[in-house]
């Protein structure tokens, strides 16, 4: 007779299993994604590399492009996980407990385990590991020292810029010919920046010339050099689905000027984000 603790290990074993990955989300349109991959995975196999360190401008397909590289080779390993946003999530001992376990998690299938960090140097890990790291500083990659290989994400170039900006804005059609002037004024702004095209891309998508024009001279905020502008100080960021977010520094500073307008008094403030806040707000009637 087959015992319970014997069935709940396989369980275990098959929920646990790489069959059950569900690729990551990579791009709506990974234009010139495959290339670059091609290239990192080409360095990755010819030589005895525990990481990788993917490095640019926020903007430039970091991310996306590590995404591409992990679906391509999870299933060649036993274990593995992606985590994101470790910046943003490791801002506390229990944020960066959370992330170990995740990690071990995923990887072992083990909830006890604990490290007290979640990388140090490559030789931390067994021969055929593979960690890819992507990050805006290149110098944060020199401290890992030998065993890692950097790789500068490169801009697209204007086909590909061209290819990228008419997939958003016309959702894979042909741009029309009255298009194109804009288009090219579009490509020139964003310098080869991806999320930049895919913004003013989305923009533009189901909107006429003129329209668009009327919209730019109404703002009068230039939304193709001032986005840009944003996209070059890592200020902004697209999501898969076309949402904005900003850099955690830029809300911090709008947090600051919020907190500044009553220091004392949260009912004056113009906005309130903490639950705790919130709630006072409530019971004392400060409203």
């Amino acid at each position: 007779m087959i015992g319970v603790e014997f069935i709940q290990g396989i369980v275990e074993e098959i929920s646990n299993s790489k069959l059950n990955c569900t690729p990551l989300f990579v791009a709506r349109y990974p234009v010139g994604v495959n290339y670059r991959v091609k290239t990192i995975l080409s360095d990755i196999e010819s030589n005895d590399i525990h990481m990788i360190g993917i490095y640019g401008p926020s903007g430039i397909g970091k991310t996306t492009i590590a995404k591409a590289i992990f679906n391509r080779i999870c299933d060649r390993f036993e274990g593995f996980s992606y985590l994101e946003n470790i910046k943003e999530k490791s801002g506390t001992n229990a944020s960066v407990i959370e992330l170990q376990e995740t990690l071990l998690f995923e990887i072992l299938g083990d909830k006890n385990l604990k490290v007290e960090n979640l990388l140090g140097g490559c030789d931390w890990f067994a021969f055929g590991s593979r960690i890819i790291i992507t990050t805006r500083d290149k110098h944060l990659l020199a401290t890992l020292g030998k065993g890692c290989s950097t790789y500068e994400v490169k801009e697209l170039d204007n086909d590909e810029a061209l290819e990228l900006f008419s997939m958003h804005a016309c959702h894979g059609n042909k741009l029309k010919e009255d298009y194109l002037e804009l288009a090219y004024q579009a490509i020139h702004y964003a310098k080869g920046l991806p999320l930049a095209l895919e913004i003013m891309g989305a923009e533009l998508y189901g909107r006429t010339t003129q329209e668009w024009k009327n919209i730019l001279n109404a703002c009068n905020l230039y939304p193709l050099f001032g986005i840009q502008k944003l996209v070059d100080k890592s200020l902004i960021t697209l999501s898969e689905y076309n949402a904005l977010s900003m850099h955690d520094l830029v809300q911090q500073m709008g947090r600051e000027i919020v907190r500044q307008e009553s220091l004392q008094m949260l009912g004056r403030r113009s906005r309130l984000w903490c639950y705790e806040d919130v709630l006072e707000v409530v019971i004392e009637n400060m409203v």
